[in-house]
């Protein structure tokens, strides 16, 4: 078991929640969002914290959460449900599913004998009249007082929502970090926990918002920041050199995930209200044209090749216009300008794209140089900025198929190369997790459904490979009315072998 998952946040600095009631024995909040390092520190305050078991867990993880509280109960010196005498918090990702809130139910009805607390979070519970949680909004006080009042206001002010907060804060602080600072937030975004003994190194700038403190020198990801730094991380351009004392604000980017449903944001403010396709298709074109930039014309003959050339340009301006007016409710630059015949991007601009590009580039180079260790970091980051296929809500505009080709292709061959990288090291599990994602988009692959076997075999679950193989041969037999290879039938009928001696 993950051993940060069942560590206590540290008390924190504010007084209690008053969250338990007293002296009821069993106290169970449901759906209730709390900050958990007020929880922690009123039970200390209460001398329940030397009996507090901690764990959390996944709404929807009620098959691992007995093993979770009985993995918790033994660190703590307990011998079971029915004898402890003290506190078991469970805290989740979210609104526990029907199965997860009849285990809690069960779990409290065990323990009714005894003193015993049974907390669960969910998404829902009280907000400030900023419209945010109260962990948020503690978070972003803390972030406040660690990276200075200036940065923070103004990625809070800069948000035209509620929700676009965490997403506005965590770009804004992140385009402040450089490389290395950057790789200890990657690296917590993945695993959701961060030491520094993770091979990092020691943090040399504030954690938060977007972490707090557990025993043992561990930091966790809140859930609520989890996606908004993941996103920030994949779309805010590195520069390079920067760290958290530079206090002047980084020029105005305008950033673009087109790999994907598309996900646009003006430094760091989300930008929507397109006002129909056409105009997010027109911006998606110039971003991809060489140079950013492309003629009146160019643009009549893309998208209105049909219709009467002062009908098109009409129907253009009109689309245009929508766009400049989704990107006035965030900034006053020019973002698209229009200058001897021509349409251009008149700002700094960062993709998805350019990023992918840029990491399998890097992952090829350190391939030859011999470098394995760094090869897998760039692949790995290549194949994480790839949330889907380009422009999925455009499947048949002409201007989609040749780059979301193409781009199908360069994520295939990132996850060959990932897996078979993966696979020389021994890394199983991270091989099954990209072999399966190859075989999501192309299920007749045999020499993946041959590697997923291997690599079950070696883990010792032969059950596992055989029904690999048969999954392979449904697939062949479906798709393309043929039989697995004698190659792939020979390590089959290998394995059957093994399995019977």
């Amino acid at each position: 078991m993950f051993l940060p998952s069942l560590l206590r946040p540290l008390p924190g600095q504010h007084p209690a929640s008053g969250l338990l009631e007293e002296p009821r024995p069993v106290t169970t909040v449901a759906e209730t969002e709390f900050v958990a390092e007020d929880l922690a520190r009123e039970l200390h305050e209460r001398s329940r914290w030397a009996r507090t078991v901690w764990v959390r867990a996944r709404s929807d993880g009620s098959d691992r959460l007995p093993a979770a509280i009985d993995a918790g109960l033994k660190r703590a010196g307990g011998h079971g449900l029915e004898t402890w005498d003290g506190v078991v918090v469970v805290e989740m990702d979210g609104s526990p599913d029907a199965a997860t809130r009849r285990f809690l139910s069960d779990l409290a009805a065990t323990a009714e004998a005894g003193s015993f607390a049974l907390v669960t979070s969910g998404r829902a519970g009280p907000r400030s009249r900023s419209g945010l949680t109260a962990a948020v909004s503690r978070d972003i006080e803390d972030a406040a007082e660690a990276w200075g009042r200036g940065p923070v206001s103004a990625a809070f002010e800069s948000a035209r929502r509620p929700k676009a907060v965490t997403d506005s804060v965590s770009t804004r602080l992140v385009s402040r970090l450089g490389r290395s600072q950057r790789d200890i937030l990657e690296l917590a975004v993945r695993a959701g926990y961060w030491h520094s003994q993770l091979g990092t190194g020691e943090s040399d700038f504030p954690l938060r918002p977007w972490m707090i403190p557990l025993e043992e020198g561990w930091w966790w990801v809140r859930p609520a920041w989890r996606a908004s730094l993941d996103r920030a991380l994949a779309r805010t351009p590195l520069r390079v050199g920067a760290g958290p004392s530079v206090c002047e604000e980084p020029p105005a980017t305008l950033s673009v995930r087109m790999l994907g449903p598309v996900d646009v944001t003006f430094d760091g403010a989300p930008v929507d209200g397109w006002n129909g396709r056409v105009g997010i298709n027109v911006l998606r074109y110039l971003l991809l044209t060489n140079g950013r930039r492309c003629p009146r014309d160019q643009l009549l003959d893309q998208f209105w090749p049909d219709a009467d050339p002062a009908a098109a340009r009409n129907r253009l301006q009109v689309a245009l216009s929508g766009v400049r007016r989704a990107f006035r409710a965030v900034t006053d630059e020019p973002v698209i300008s229009f200058d001897d015949g021509m349409y251009r991007i008149g700002v700094r601009v960062e993709t998805d794209i350019d990023q992918f590009d840029r990491h399998v580039a890097s992952a090829r180079t350190h391939e030859r140089n011999g470098d394995v260790e760094a090869a897998i970091r760039s692949y790995g980051e290549a194949a994480r900025l790839y949330r889907g296929d380009l422009a999925p809500d455009a499947p048949y505009d002409q201007w989609t198929l040749l780059p979301r080709e193409s781009y199908r292709i360069k994520i295939i061959d990132v996850l060959d190369r990932l897996a078979v990288l993966r696979m020389q090291r021994d890394d199983l599990d991270e091989a099954i997790d990209v072999g399966h994602r190859i075989l999501e988009r192309d299920a007749c692959r045999e020499d993946i459904h041959r590697m997923l076997m291997e690599c079950y075999r070696r883990q010792g679950r032969a059950h596992q490979a055989f029904r690999q193989y048969e999954y392979c041969e449904r697939a062949l037999r479906a798709e393309l009315g043929l039989q697995p290879c004698p190659e792939t039938v020979r390590l089959y009928r290998e394995m059957r072998t093994s399995e019977r001696g």
